[in-house]
């Protein structure tokens, strides 16, 4: 065995512990070997899944959303689902509703695999050279925070953070499920005065959900008992549900 062919070995074994420590299993889920292994991208296409069912993909689902799980072990046609969270700071330094947004229900299971977040400098308008540029600083140093709650079932929250975080709290690969008793809640606020009023703070989570009204409205325990019928083996999600 040559010293190339020793220093694979060694890189090989070092990347597959560096993967079970990461609780990922690269050859189950068929990914290339090395490093620069892909992590499976849960986010399904616009109207239908992408492409066949990964392996652990049902399961995953399983323990979050039994009705989503059911829905992608089928092959069943998803569509987009939006929902925004808006503000505006009417007074420099002030938001118009800093702790008392309004729940939005989804009344149904949605996998969120985005979030976008837009900041309006107030002063600068449509059409206005270096709008884009000017949006974009102003939300740098703007200061502007944010809390993301959960209403009704499971619920949490979370305490202030910068809103340009956002972004990082959702992703293909870990996408976040958002079951249909449940509600988005946000509040706003900022940590230093802003140089003028008017600043405008638009959050869009982009998601998907199972297109078929039928399905969306069956229960949990109707769900798994469907995915039992496709041959999975649904005793530990039942379990973390309470079904058993």
């Amino acid at each position: 065995m040559t010293e190339i062919d020793i220093n694979s070995e060694i890189i090989d074994r070092v990347s597959t512990r560096l993967l079970e420590r990461l609780g990922l299993d690269r050859q189950a889920a068929g990914a290339p070997a090395g490093l620069g292994a892909p992590r499976v991208d849960r986010r399904l296409g616009t109207g239908a899944p992408s492409g066949p069912v990964a392996p652990g993909e049902v399961e995953w689902l399983m323990l979050r959303s039994p009705v989503l799980a059911y829905a992608r072990a089928r092959g069943l046609a998803f569509e987009p689902f939006i929902m925004t969270v808006s503000t505006t700071f009417s007074a420099a330094g002030t938001a118009t509703n800093p702790d008392n947004q309004q729940a939005q229900y989804s009344a149904r299971d949605v996998m969120f695999h985005a979030v976008d977040v837009d900041i309006q400098d107030p002063n600068s308008f449509a059409g206005q050279l270096w709008k884009a540029e000017r949006d974009y600083y102003f939300a740098m140093t703007s200061g502007l925070q944010c809390t993301v709650k959960i209403d009704g079932e499971n619920r949490w929250a979370n305490s202030y953070f910068p809103v340009r975080a956002l972004e990082k709290f959702i992703a293909p690969s870990d996408p976040w499920i958002l079951r249909s008793k449940q509600a988005v809640k946000m509040d706003f606020t900022t940590t230093t005065a802003l140089p003028a009023a008017g600043a405008i703070v638009t959050v869009t989570f982009l998601g998907v959900t199972p297109r078929s009204d039928a399905v969306i409205r069956l229960s949990d325990l109707d769900a798994f008992n469907q995915l039992a019928k496709l041959g999975y083996d649904t005793t530990d999600a039942m379990k973390n549900f309470g079904l058993t």
